[in-house]
């Protein structure tokens, strides 16, 4: 073939070239300027700013953030305080609020979810704004930050962030950070200055600080009886305990009998690692009952939450007066604290006291599940003996408490009956179990021995000598437990008789603690006859064994060659 049919045209490939090259510059333009989503996977995060000033006030503010064109997500916001949406790149195109419990399998008092669906052209931005009155609670040199229920879309998990500022003062305590689900991170790159990393969609964030000054600007409040020492910025706060205290004491001394004087009131901060688990406290040293101290972090619980706490404080105060110790009755003063503040809370109509009598009833209901109405572990209870788990003795001396008071008569029992004490000293469970049952005007004693309290039953009006009891209770007191199954069988039978009398039935009642004392003394003589019995079986059956004939195996065929043989 001839080359010359192949001619180069250098201007028109040049033209050509020239051409070719202006087209790839727009696709790369225009490629660049197209929606992140094409190049890279979608993202959508969430990150929290709280500013936190000298007082505790903080700035909260929510920036969610995504590259898609259209999408939809949720995050947890105020239900009663006011709150800013702000929808900085694109647009929502629907919105609604819902239930926390819908979103995050509970329900929290204070939040809602706002769910909302965008569409943007190349992203998304909103921006959401509320502020905390005490997001930091400070008395010095103590100051902690409690972040708001932090709640967002899973998908935004390991891509969201938390920063916390506090004021330029203040220093934050790098060992006590921490997050409620323990899975986010942290860093401390400035000294006022925390960042996490939020590796759960739900979360609360607490550290600590120190601030500025070592000593409160403190304020002295007195009223009546009661001397309230509080850090300036929380006087309003204190001033409400002290009214509340006021509006109660009247009736509080008709109920108990008895009048105070001198009590000393203060809030306080926990230890980090309790913040929330103690709602207050007294100390009390043997021989007298301190100040009432109640945590300032329950000024943020459900309105009627601190009221019940300050009256729960103030009620030991009262029982003190009436003689009966928290070393001796701890379960009463805790039970009795629980039951009084939670019906006079409710009385004055705050919410929060329906919200810890279920949280009580709920607890107690377990406990009963698990081991039945079985409550003699509390008279083991005393200030220098508490449980390992003390919110089941909590739940447990409430559920006793509550339980006399609906079946005897409410509030009006218990006012019966500290009138009945006054000026006595009450040091036995017994002598307290049978003043119970004079007020009642029926066998409280009783109904704590079925219980499982280890009392006598002192009370004559069951129509049923005590002394009937007390040896069929001496019988089971001296039997030993490997005197199976007769020793079971005398428990039933004690248990038997205590339910009969309780139901008003005295011969049936006798009739049974007959059975108990007679059981309990024959429990060794039968054991041994049983057991007796079950070795002269067993050597029976050894001996018929033995004495059988034995078997002999059968003769060998002949071999085949000796047979044909």
């Amino acid at each position: 073939m001839n080359k010359s049919s192949f001619p180069i045209h250098t201007e028109e490939i040049l033209d050509k070239f020239t051409l070719l090259s202006l087209l790839l510059i727009i696709s790369i333009s225009a490629i660049a300027n197209l929606p992140m989503t094409l190049g890279q996977d979608a993202s959508n995060s969430y990150n929290y700013r709280f500013t936190v000033n000298e007082h505790g006030f903080t700035t909260v503010d929510v920036t969610f953030q995504s590259t898609e064109n259209s999408g939809s997500s949720w995050v947890i916001v105020p239900k009663f305080s006011p709150w800013n949406n702000i929808t900085v790149e694109g647009a929502i195109t629907e919105f609604e609020l819902a239930e926390t419990q819908t979103y995050v399998g509970e329900d929290y008092y204070f939040y809602q979810v706002f769910v909302f669906s965008f569409v943007s052209v190349t992203s998304f931005q909103m921006k959401i704004q509320f502020n905390m009155t005490d997001g930091a609670l400070i008395i010095e040199p103590r100051g902690v930050f409690l972040s708001p229920l932090i709640g967002f879309h899973p998908e935004s998990v390991g891509l969201s962030q938390a920063e916390i500022l506090f004021s330029s003062n203040y220093v934050v305590k790098t060992e006590l950070i921490a997050s409620s689900s323990g899975r986010s991170t942290y860093t401390v790159p400035d000294v006022n200055r925390v960042v996490f990393d939020l590796q759960d969609n739900v979360e609360r964030l607490q550290v600590e600080f120190a601030p500025a000054a070592d000593e409160p600007d403190w304020q002295q409040l007195d009223q009546s009886v009661f001397s309230f020492r509080t850090a300036k910025r929380y006087e309003n706060y204190a001033s409400e305990i002290l009214a509340l205290y006021q509006l109660v004491y009247a009736d509080f001394t008709d109920l108990f009998n008895v009048t105070l004087e001198n009590i000393e009131v203060q809030f306080f901060i926990p230890e980090f690692e309790t913040l929330l688990s103690v709602g207050g406290f007294i100390p009390f040293t043997g021989q007298t009952l301190g100040e009432i101290n109640i945590n300032i972090f329950f000024v943020r619980a459900v309105n009627g939450t601190i009221q019940a706490i300050a009256l729960h404080e103030l009620v030991h105060h009262f029982l003190w007066e009436t003689g009966l110790s928290p070393d001796s009755f701890l379960w009463v003063h805790e039970g009795g604290a629980q039951y009084v503040s939670i019906e006079t809370v409710d009385d004055l109509g705050y919410e929060g006291a329906d919200i810890e009598r279920t949280r009580l009833e709920q607890v107690a209901s377990q406990l009963i599940s698990q081991t039945g109405e079985s409550f003699g572990y509390l008279q083991e209870w005393t200030p220098a003996n508490p449980p390992a788990d003390i919110s089941r003795n909590y739940a447990a001396s409430y559920y006793v408490m509550s339980r006399l008071a609906e079946e005897y008569g409410g509030l009006d029992f218990y006012r019966q009956f500290f009138r009945l004490i006054r000026g006595l000293e009450i040091q036995t469970n017994d002598e307290l179990a049978f003043h119970l049952s004079l007020a009642a005007n029926a066998s409280v004693d009783l109904k704590l021995k079925l219980w499982g309290f280890d009392i006598r039953l002192l009370y004559n009006g069951s129509k049923i000598s005590p002394d009937r009891i007390y040896e069929a209770e001496k019988a089971l007191d001296g039997l030993n437990p490997v005197f199976l199954p007769y020793s079971l069988v005398a428990e039933l039978f004690y248990q038997q008789a205590l339910l009969r009398l309780e139901r008003g039935d005295v011969n049936g009642a006798n009739q049974f603690l007959d059975a108990t004392i007679l059981m309990a003394n024959l429990a060794p003589v039968l054991t041994l006859l049983t057991l007796t019995a079950i070795l002269a079986v067993i050597v029976y059956l050894l001996y018929k064994r033995s004495s059988r004939p034995r078997l002999e195996p059968p003769a060998l065929p002949p071999l085949f060659e000796e047979t044909a043989a």
